[in-house]
């Protein structure tokens, strides 16, 4: 199994499924630096930055304080975090 196969969360699959079925194009970006979003997709001619996280609230769950920064400093598109099918709907 890859390094990558194993740091992706347990909704990861859906969350990227849900996204290819609204013919959006995806792409792992998570191991580029430490605080990146997990994906970066195009869809509708925008791109989008998403961080994907377990379908729970616990805290553990949570954007790590890397991914907050990262969050709170980019200047670009808002970084979407999706947790299920439904927030890709809601979304897209």
């Amino acid at each position: 199994m890859s390094r990558y196969a194993r740091k992706v969360d347990s909704s990861h699959r859906a969350v990227v499924k849900a996204l290819e079925a609204f013919g959006a194009d995806v792409e792992p970006v998570q191991s580029a630096k430490a605080g990146r979003p997990d994906i970066v997709f195009g869809i509708f001619g925008r791109t989008h930055w998403a961080e994907i996280k377990p379908d729970t609230k616990l805290k553990a769950h949570q954007p790590s304080e890397e991914q907050a920064k990262f969050i709170r400093m980019w200047r670009g598109s808002p970084i979407h975090i999706l947790r299920n099918v439904d927030d890709v709907a809601a979304l897209v």
